[in-house]
């Protein structure tokens, strides 16, 4: 009796790790993508001076502070869900659920960063409103894990 207890916890344990591995792959693609939507600017021009590199350097500055923000949104989730998951000692459906769930607006958080750093122009809400709802459900998720 004692070995089949042992067996169940070692399952259990080993199906916590699988979540977590596939959880932090998810995290670390993407953070990824995030940076692999900044596209260095190309200049077609065959002088080219630091301020003329630097002139089409300035379009990309809206994307990258997307990213910057947006990396430490993630991060800060995936600590959150690493410090959770120390805690959580047996699986189950539900929890399989409620983690996917989670990771599903953490896929979607390049998009959402993307619209935002490429539109957003203090004028236009539909790309704060798309990165908000993102955030939201990221939150709400969270929550629900």
């Amino acid at each position: 009796m004692k070995e089949h207890r042992q067996d169940d916890l070692h399952k259990d344990k080993f199906q916590l790790e699988r979540i977590a591995l596939f959880s932090d792959a998810v995290f670390a693609i993407a953070i990824t993508l995030l940076i692999i939507e900044i596209k260095v600017p190309e200049v077609h021009n065959e002088n080219v001076t630091d301020a003329l590199l630097w002139d089409n350097f300035q379009s990309v500055i809206p994307k990258f502070i997307g990213f910057l923000v947006s990396f430490f949104m993630i991060e800060q989730y995936w600590l959150m869900h690493h410090r959770m998951f120390r805690y959580v000692i047996h699986t189950s459906q539900k929890l399989l659920w409620n983690n996917l769930l989670f990771l599903l607006p953490i896929v979607v958080m390049p998009f959402s960063t993307s619209v935002l750093s490429e539109y957003y122009n203090g004028t236009l809400r539909l790309p704060l409103a798309v990165y908000m709802i993102n955030i939201c459900f990221t939150g709400f998720f969270s929550y629900r894990l």
